[in-house]
């Protein structure tokens, strides 16, 4: 079973890692889940070198699931985490310095971008805005 991994923006302008818990709720038939939030689209993506890519943040934001391979993600304060097949990541780091990544050979991966501010979707997921 895959780990889910979140990425957001600080207070001080830098990426940080969060290990919160998603605030899961029991919906009508007893799965736990975040409910459903919109997003603007969605992008199936093939690494098929190795590919580096320096400091950057996550655009709008989204939400990627690894299918195969790797992606390893660096913050500025050197913080490090190796995604790898079944893992997710929510990337809200969308301001500041970013996070730098390295998507392993034959890497696949698919990601959905959010249609709301990273802010909004942080209190959706998380029931309260990271780092508080």
């Amino acid at each position: 079973m895959g780990k889910v991994y979140c990425l957001y923006t600080g207070r001080d302008g830098q990426s940080h890692f969060a290990d919160d818990e998603l605030a899961l709720k029991a919906d009508a038939v007893g799965r736990l889940t975040t409910g459903v939030l919109a997003a603007r689209g969605w992008m199936y993506a093939v690494s098929p070198q190795e590919r580096f890519v320096d400091w950057h943040t996550s655009g709008g934001g989204g939400v990627s699931v690894m299918l195969e391979g790797y992606m390893d993600l660096e913050t500025g304060s050197g913080e490090r985490r190796r995604l790898v097949e079944g893992d997710v990541l929510i990337a809200l780091d969308t301001a500041g310095q970013g996070h730098r990544s390295t998507m392993g050979a034959n890497t696949r991966g698919l990601s959905l971008m959010f249609d709301a501010p990273a802010e909004s979707v942080m209190q959706s997921l998380f029931g309260r805005q990271l780092g508080d």
